[in-house]
């Protein structure tokens, strides 16, 4: 029987590469770094307890999933941080309670709460508050969990296999329904993203990339009012407004497609793309001088 002592010595190294691995994603996400200046420690620890409670949800529930999770605009409301943190102690007291006469509750609990710790968002690789894909592993856990309860809860019934059988098929055929109506939202870009908002009214990545999807089908009306509705809910976002501003291009504005990418310029005074853009929308206003001024500066700041 191993001792506790070497159950800790023998996973150091796996500790070891997990580590290699977190900071390794760190540096090889484009953008990192920006999102870690955006958003401070508290908001990412507020983040990571309330997610924990909806990647939990979502186990045994799996409605409402979207391909991408905003963080909420003023952060999370309170009392979804304190009923988190509520559950969060609640469960792992309860786990401890009964780790004697069931080991695999700790097992399964912390085997999830453990995996999901360098994707959980406290180093913040992105701006995404959560991600389904992450939690493909730690969701091994819960099933850990729950199928040693189950085979412990029903071992005294009569005609168990059956049952259980029987309770088996029918939670595979809901699974192959509920997967079914999910990947339908993925036929293309358009229902993809148009799923997204109904999701979560608030996103203005979505707002954004549906823009991109109806402007590739030439559809200009629709894309400029995407990409308004996700500035009205994010001001900042200077790729929904280059994107509004190369809408406005294509619509013949061009005033308007100026005071877009220097509006860009305000938050990125060296977004070469901007600048570039800007070259385009003055050389089709006949305006050469302040054309060539702004495709120098573009190459100056992006020389490939």
């Amino acid at each position: 029987m191993p001792t506790p002592r070497r159950l800790v010595v023998e996973k150091v190294p796996l500790l070891l590469l997990s580590v290699g691995a977190s900071v390794a994603t760190l540096f090889a996400q484009e953008g990192a770094m920006s999102s870690l200046e955006k958003l401070p420690l508290l908001s990412r620890i507020n983040n990571a307890l309330i997610a924990i409670i909806d990647y939990l949800g979502q186990t045994f529930w799996p409605a409402k999933l979207a391909v991408y999770y905003p963080y909420p605009a003023n952060g999370p409301a309170l009392w979804q941080i304190v009923l988190s943190v509520t559950l969060l102690i609640a469960i792992t007291a309860s786990v401890f309670t009964l780790r004697g006469k069931r080991p695999y509750l700790l097992t399964g609990w912390f085997w999830f709460v453990g995996m999901l710790v360098p994707n959980i968002g406290i180093v913040q690789a992105g701006s995404q508050a959560r991600a389904d894909r992450f939690t493909y592993l730690p969701h091994i856990g819960v099933l850990i969990l729950v199928t040693w309860a189950v085979a412990d809860m029903t071992t005294a019934w009569r005609r168990r296999h059956l049952i259980m059988g029987v309770t088996g098929a029918l939670a595979i055929i809901a699974l192959i329904v509920v997967a079914d109506a999910q990947t339908r939202y993925w036929r293309n870009s358009e229902s993809l993203w148009i799923h997204t908002i109904t999701v979560n009214p608030q996103n203005p990545v979505a707002e954004g990339a549906l823009g991109s999807a109806l402007m590739t089908q030439g559809r200009i009306d629709e894309a400029i009012a995407h990409f308004k509705r996700g500035l009205e809910i994010s001001s900042t976002d200077t790729g929904a407004r280059n994107n509004l501003g190369n809408a406005l291009l294509e619509e013949g504005q061009l005033d308007d497609a100026i005071a877009q990418y220097n509006k860009v310029l305000e938050f990125q005074p060296n977004n070469a793309m901007a600048y570039y853009n800007l070259g385009v929308a003055y050389f089709r206003n006949g305006n050469l001088d302040e054309a060539i001024i702004r495709y120098r500066k573009a190459v100056e700041i992006q020389p490939n």
